[in-house]
């Protein structure tokens, strides 16, 4: 194969075009080095249904089902194996789990959650204590739904 058709670079985009790249991309490489705090690339492109394949590091592992929504990875030669995995990825779970974790709705409830249990320990110890670090990666109670 030849590398350079393989690969495209195409630099800064609009807003109207970028869902098209996204729903026909294969997957969004995001080879960031320094810890991301969000990753928005990462969101909008599963919840066009396209696998990201990112380094672990900042918000990169809470935001990546690694094996379901795409890969996390620690070196660029892992990054090119697991391009050579991207077919395995299921783009209706990636849509999913945006859908179900960053969507309005759910990121709307999470967050007062976080701050009642915040709000409870504040008068309980007056005192902060961090929640579980999972905890942005429950799902929604039954009857919430996520848009």
């Amino acid at each position: 194969m030849d590398s350079d058709k393989q690969i495209i670079y195409i630099g800064e985009i609009s807003s109207a075009h970028k869902k098209q790249w996204y729903l026909h991309a294969r997957a969004t490489l995001f080879p960031i080095q320094w810890g991301e705090p969000f990753g928005l690339v990462l969101i909008e492109s599963m919840a066009c249904g396209t696998p990201a394949i990112a380094f672990g590091k900042g918000s990169v592992p809470e935001i990546i089902v690694n094996g379901k929504t795409g890969f996390v990875v620690d070196s660029p030669s892992a990054m090119i194996e697991a391009v050579k995995c991207i077919d395995s990825i299921d783009p209706d779970e990636c849509r999913r789990h945006v859908r179900n974790h960053f969507s309005i709705t759910s990121m709307a409830y999470k967050y007062s959650q976080l701050y009642q249990h915040i709000a409870i320990d504040h008068e309980i110890s007056s005192s902060y204590r961090r929640p579980p670090t999972d905890y942005l990666q429950k799902p929604l109670p039954h009857g919430i739904p996520a848009i």
